[in-house]
């Protein structure tokens, strides 16, 4: 364990050197070689952090850095990483959802983290249509920025279905609950006549035999 969180604490030594060099960029570019470390530092952070919710905000982390990676290739002319950037983008976004999908499984509230995440999505799908607007693309390119943002599309989707069941269950517990409110309260109103029903009954026997009684010697 000790290894890793030293090889961890170089690189991103090492790591950062290179991304203050290219500070207007603020990314460790594909054709870096440091780059392959970049990806390593990451999958190892994302391995040993336990928590759903913060797992999901470092994919979300690195999705972003895929797609500024895609931009920098595709501008620069390096097609082919600039496609592999944008499969590597559309993993990421389908390990959130499989977080977020993980953690609600688990009861676990996310969402705060949902809302954080798919508000990301859709300012990076701004991204992602100015780079399907470009003459200079390539179909392949853009079959995956297609995809991507379909993506996007069908992860919001469910998020909306999701935020709709969630809001349905509960108007349907505190209708539910009113019902065994009401229901108490007619019962206790039922059993309130029955009372003075009886009461009732009683006291008019008593009524009934002073009369009677009355006439005697």
């Amino acid at each position: 364990m000790k290894k890793i969180v030293i090889a961890i604490t170089v690189s991103f030594i090492l790591v950062a050197g290179v991304v203050y060099a290219n500070e207007e960029r603020e990314i460790v570019s594909p054709e870096s070689e440091l780059y392959e470390t970049v990806r390593i530092i990451e999958e190892t952070a994302i391995e040993l952090t336990k928590d759903t919710s913060e797992k999901t905000l470092l994919e979300d982390q690195y999705a972003e850095q895929r797609l500024l990676e895609a931009e920098e290739m595709f501008a620069v002319g390096n097609e082919d990483a600039g496609e592999k950037s944008l499969e590597d983008y559309s993993e990421h976004i389908e390990k959130i959802e499989k977080n977020i999908a993980v953690a609600k499984g688990n009861g676990k509230d996310v969402s705060e983290v949902e809302s954080i995440v798919y508000e990301n999505m859709e300012k990076r799908s701004e991204n992602l249509l100015a780079l399907l607007d470009r003459d200079d693309l390539p179909e392949q390119a853009k079959a995956g920025i297609t995809k991507a943002l379909d993506n996007k599309e069908k992860a919001k989707q469910r998020a909306e279905e999701a935020r709709n069941r969630a809001s349905a269950g509960r108007d349907n517990s505190n209708g539910a609950k009113g019902n065994g409110n009401a229901q108490g309260k007619a019962e206790q109103a039922k059993q309130k006549g029955q009372e003075r029903a009886e009461q009732g009954k009683g006291n008019g026997n008593g009524n009934g035999n002073k009369p009677e009684n009355a006439g005697r010697p």
